[in-house]
């Protein structure tokens, strides 16, 4: 039970975060939060993606390298530090409309 409630408030925030990225507001955070939320996800699927294809690491269920996981969290990851590096960039953010001055984000 425990367990469920945890996954379910863990699983809120997570969309909270992404609506907040998609709206643009909090940047400042909220793009940080998105960042260590998918380097963590990358993290514990670390062995798909320095070898994708298993061909060096053993051990590993053959259904779960089925399922090319390295390609999203790869890309994700990647889309993460490209939305913290062109934050400033970003003119329909709601940030930018609550406070044009602040350009940063």
């Amino acid at each position: 039970m425990a367990e469920t409630v945890v996954r379910l408030v863990a699983g809120g925030g997570e969309a909270l975060i992404g609506l907040f990225v998609v709206v643009g507001l909090w940047r400042r955070l909220v793009l940080l939060l998105q960042a260590v939320t998918n380097g963590v996800t990358a993290t514990s699927v670390w062995w798909a993606i320095v070898v994708p294809y298993r061909w060096y690491i053993s051990g590993v269920d053959r259904i779960v390298f089925n399922s090319h996981v390295f390609y999203p969290t790869s890309i994700t990851f990647a889309g993460c530090i490209l939305l913290i590096a062109f934050r400033h960039q970003d003119r329909w953010a709601l940030d930018r409309v609550r406070r044009p001055r602040l350009a940063g984000g």
